[in-house]
């Protein structure tokens, strides 16, 4: 998706025909990815016996899996949304409402306390999901029967053990109960009635009060978090209850002695670890406590609720509310931090935050922007460059998404209130941002609502206050804006001639700012009402949104009348609605139409005026000729439609909008917490002409472009392979020839291709001719690194003892070896090693690094001229660039015992051809994978016989990427095939690491060293 945001930008320069696609620009309810970068409110936990684990986002209304070893996050139940449904089909389509507890049973099945729907939901190992006990209904009834006929209230506990039997905490109905394997429901805890008749009784005939949690022994017993009752209690294999912690009376007492004897408050939830120690999420304490042997202690948090501690010991942190707790079988601990939206992990003796931003509806900064969560979206805006800035008014933030596709927080830290005038926006406060404009210099306005001010974000990144005093009220005008008092502003725009207009919803006013800085009332008396004329007598009622034509006439949503006005040479008229809130009026004229609360309002170059019909669920349209017409949404909110009609698709009390320059509308879906695209595009036709040329495990495809691009520029192509496996390199490129790798050597495979723009995706191409990969044979072929030095197979030796050309290069190779055998010899004819120059072929200077004449690759000494192979699988594993030839071969040298740059010469026989550039591989960012690129500094001779590298231990080029005293370097000149061969770009890493190489060079720290003559292995 990241490529496509930039292929966005660069099309806005060509022309589009409109056309009927919408979809999601940014958000999702429930993105996955990075724990830490996801927002996620904590209750429930379990950790299954890979060391998974498993958390209820209640607030999310999902169940999320992470695996702690990558800290990555999955969605595995729950569309974002709270409801009932989806039984029988994927989990991650169905509807959970504010689940708590979670299970995993050993065969890898999930349960579910689907609290709000009174239901215990079961994922198998397919992920789907159905009811496996509940009705539904919250009365107590179904004991001795089928679990799915029998009625549960509000269970927030859910256990089972190795049998399958699976124990319920029936939480309304003050019971434990046990659903057997063959799905009969039976109570085994609990008479029904709340309150506390004594221990030492069989479990079914004393009371429970509201319990929360259930967790099972290996011996058959299970213990029980008895909420109200302020204790755990334990039932033993013969059904008799016990109390083995807590007093009953709620309060902090008790640690370093009995359990019995200390106070709890609120327990939530319950762990065992396999020595039998019991962990205790102590909830209003604000702490996790643990019982060994009998005796409490406090595990983690101060009592003090708050958010503080990572990296050092737990019982030194702070922690909020803790809900779930759950222990894996290396004794690390994993604490649902509710109340702070996280999930801590305790281990080693230190915590830390496993999962989690601190808001359960903001995340995804750094990420993809369709793996953004937003809170409450108000505003939208696109400036010049590409960026998107939106409105995050309910996390008091505003956010961007680059033209590359990446989110990013711009101004506010997430705490609503005031404050960072004249300092960095990052820093700032916001309270409850509305409405976002830029000017033409790229400054970006925000109506800082609930603060009664307007702010700007001037390009260098500093905030002010360009309007309000921070006081809500009515005054000023005349004055300087900033001393003025605004009520409530949720609408700002500028005009062409930097003119600030305020839409004042509180004081139902439009006032404007000049470029002097004076603030004046442009529209409304003050007073509420539907009165047109004069703009100076006029009365709105709680103006929203705002906009402006190519004439300067302003456009006001004007929400509480269910119209929108106009102002213009101090008049002011409604155009579109009737004053009376409903749906009705397309294809008519738009004064005859019936709006539902609309807040938002666009007007684009040709004067069609966008609204965003609120109550409607509806984005509309009017012509320039005042005819009214629905462009997107079906009226019916919800979310629905990418990537097809936009007039069927749902949207969700869509509030902002804004111009996608001439490629679309973008559109604030605020119920659905997403921007999303009205884009005026098709999606494009179908490639022709594909074709495929098999290789070792991979083939290349090549393909022509549609013959229609749907009116926008094509983002991209992705190959799919028939039967499926492989990979497409090159998916998302715009490249024609895209190789394929990871398949299946002896297997015939034919492939199609699919084009994509801002629309979509379009349909396949035809199938292309079958080909069936297979490794070279003989010799050369035997070894896999052979292949990696990309011979062309036609010449390589079939058996015995043969002769091996890279590409037509001068340097030649012997190659000795058997037919099917898992090692090769390859070693230069005797005098080519120069051309007779006499020159060593490879020269190093600088602080002492010295070219390996061993060779970590093959452990056998690069004699001059040769080259020596033992199947080793170092060799880099991608094929070579596509579009280019290694016309003198790929070398790989490795430098030891020095340090600081190293300047190495590369000495070629004969000139390299024109257009030649130096290929590497390896990593260019720290995080990144290794890949092919093109190295900014390599320097070529002008004679074209040499090219000098200046390389950097650990930087850009070192391919180990660590800094070891050892830079090891695979690459190779190579030489386009056409002029239209693309040239990969680098990451800001890499091009940063590049200007620090070359500051280096101009220091003149090139250095004299030992030159030394070596050949170079291929891997």
């Amino acid at each position: 998706m990241n490529a496509c945001f930039l292929l966005w930008l660069l099309a806005c320069v060509t022309p589009l025909a409109w056309a009927d696609t919408l979809l999601t620009y940014a958000g999702s309810l429930i993105p996955n990815g990075l724990a830490t970068n996801i927002g996620a409110g904590a209750s429930g936990m379990a950790v299954d016996a890979a060391g998974l684990l498993y958390v209820t986002d209640i607030s999310n209304h999902t169940v999320r899996r992470i695996d702690p070893a990558t800290g990555q996050s999955t969605v595995i139940a729950g569309a974002g949304r709270s409801g009932f449904s989806g039984d029988g089909g994927a989990a991650t389509d169905a509807m959970l409402n504010a689940p708590r507890g979670v299970a995993v049973d050993s065969a890898g099945n999930v349960y579910i306390a689907d609290t709000g729907n009174h239901r215990i939901r079961k994922i198998n190992t397919s992920g789907v999901i159905s009811t496996f006990a509940g009705t539904g209904a919250t009365t107590f009834a179904g004991d001795g029967n089928a679990a799915t006929a029998a009625n549960f209230s509000g269970p927030q506990g859910v256990a089972v053990d190795g049998a399958g039997n699976v124990f319920i905490a029936d939480t309304g109905n003050h019971r434990v109960r046990q659903v057997s394997v063959g799905g009969t429901v039976t109570t085994v805890a609990g008479i029904g009635q709340s309150g506390y008749l004594g221990d030492d009784v069989a479990a079914t005939t004393t009371s429970l009060s509201s319990p929360r949690g259930v967790v099972l022994d290996g011996t058959g017993a299970f213990y029980i978090v008895d909420a109200s009752n302020q204790r755990i209690r334990k039932v033993s294999t013969a059904g008799i209850i016990t109390t083995v912690a807590g007093t009953g009376t709620a309060g902090f007492t008790g640690d370093g002695g009995a359990a019995t004897s200390a106070s709890l408050r609120a327990p939530a939830g319950l762990a065992l670890d396999g020595s039998g120690n019991l962990y205790i999420s102590d909830s209003s304490n604000h702490r996790i406590r643990k019982v060994s042997a009998g005796v409490i202690t406090t595990l983690a948090g101060t009592g003090t609720f708050g958010f503080g501690g990572d990296g050092g010991a737990p019982a030194s942190a702070q922690i909020n509310s803790p809900q779930g707790v759950a222990v894996d079988s290396t004794g690390t601990v994993y604490v649902a931090d509710t109340n702070n939206v996280r999930v801590r992990k305790i281990s080693g003796g230190l915590i830390s935050t496993l999962a989690g931003t601190g808001s359960n509806s903001f995340g995804g900064d750094g990420s993809d922007a369709l793996s953004a969560q937003f809170s409450t979206i108000q505003g939208v805006a696109r400036d010049s460059a590409g960026n998107v800035y939106i409105s995050d008014s309910g996390s008091h933030r505003i956010r961007k998404i680059s033209p590359t596709g990446l989110a990013s927080t711009l101004a506010g830290t997430g705490v609503g209130n005031y404050s960072g005038d004249n300092g960095p926006a990052s820093s700032a406060q916001l309270k409850s941002p509305q409405g976002i404009a830029l000017d033409s210099a790229g400054n970006l306005y925000v109506a800082d609502s609930s603060n009664h001010r307007i702010r700007k974000i001037d390009t260098s990144g500093t905030i002010t206050t360009v309007a309000g005093s921070g006081s809500s009220g009515f005054s000023g005008d005349g004055g300087p804006a900033n001393s003025a008092q605004l009520d409530t502003p949720y609408g700002v725009l500028v005009d062409s001639q930097g003119n600030i207009f305020i839409v004042d919803s509180g004081n139902n006013r439009i006032r404007q700012v000049d470029t002097a800085g004076t603030i004046t009332t442009l529209a409304g008396s003050g007073g509420t009402g539907l009165v047109n004329g004069a703009a100076a007598s006029a009365k709105f009622t709680l103006p929203i949104g705002l906009s402006i034509d190519s004439a300067g006439s302003l456009y006001v949503a004007d929400f509480g009348n269910n119209v929108i006005r106009k102002v213009a040479a101090g008049m002011v008229s409604t155009v579109v609605g009737t004053g009376s809130n409903g749906f009705s009026g397309d294809g008519d004229a738009a004064t005859s139409a019936k709006l539902n609360f609309p807040r938002g309002t666009v007007v684009d170059a040709a004067n069609n005026l966008y609204i965003a019909d609120t109550g409607n669920h509806r984005i509309r349209k009017v012509d320039s000729n005042g005819v009214i017409t629905t462009v997107a949404g079906s009226g019916t909110p919800g979310f629905s439609g990418d990537g097809g009609a936009p007039t069927s698709a749902q949207l969700s009390s869509p509030f902002g909008l804004s111009l996608f320059g001439s490629m679309g509308l973008l559109i604030v879906d605020n119920g659905n917490r997403r921007v999303r695209l009205l884009a005026f595009a098709d999606p494009p036709g179908a490639p022709t002409s594909v074709t495929a040329t098999a290789g070792n495990a991979s083939a290349t495809v090549s393909f022509a472009a549609p013959a229609a691009d749907g009116g926008s520029a094509i983002t991209g192509y992705t190959v799919v392979s028939s039967p499926a496996g492989g990979t497409d390199s090159n998916a998302g490129s715009t490249g024609l020839s895209h190789a394929i790798t990871g398949l299946t050597n002896g297997v015939s495979y034919t492939f199609t291709v699919v084009a994509s723009n801002l629309a979509g995706s379009g349909p396949a191409s035809s199938p292309s001719n079958s080909v069936v990969p297979g490794a070279a044979h003989g010799a050369c072929g035997a070894a896999a690194n052979v292949s990696s030095l990309f011979m062309p197979s036609s010449n390589l030796c079939s058996a015995g003892s043969a002769s091996a050309v890279s590409n037509s290069s001068p340097w030649r190779w012997n190659c000795v070896g058997s037919n099917g055998g898992s090692t090769a010899m390859c070693s230069a004819p005797v005098g080519q090693t120069v051309s007779g120059t006499g020159a060593s072929r490879v020269s190093v200077a600088g602080s002492n690094w010295v070219v390996d004449q061993v060779g970590t690759t093959n452990g056998q000494p690069n004699t001059a001229g040769a080259i020596r192979v033992t199947g080793d699988a170092k060799s880099p594993p991608d094929p070579a660039p596509a579009g280019y030839v290694f016309a003198h071969g790929l070398y790989d040298f490795t430098l030891t015992g020095g340090t600081g740059p190293a300047t190495v010469v590369i000495n070629y026989p004969t000139a390299l051809p024109a257009g030649t550039v130096y290929w590497k591989y390896g990593k260019t960012s720290p995080a990144g994978a290794a890949r092919w690129y093109i190295f900014p500094g390599a320097v070529i001779s002008e004679d074209r016989l040499s090219i000098t590298l200046t390389l950097s231990d650990g930087a850009l080029g070192d391919d180990d990427g660590t800094v070891n005293g050892v830079i090891t370097d695979p690459g190779g000149p190579g030489v386009p095939l056409n002029a239209a061969t693309a040239v990969p770009a680098l990451s800001p890493w890499a091009l940063a690491t590049l200007g620090l190489l070359l500051m280096l060079m101009t220091c003149g720290l090139r250095g004299a060293g030992v030159s030394r003559s070596a050949d170079v292995a291929g891997r």
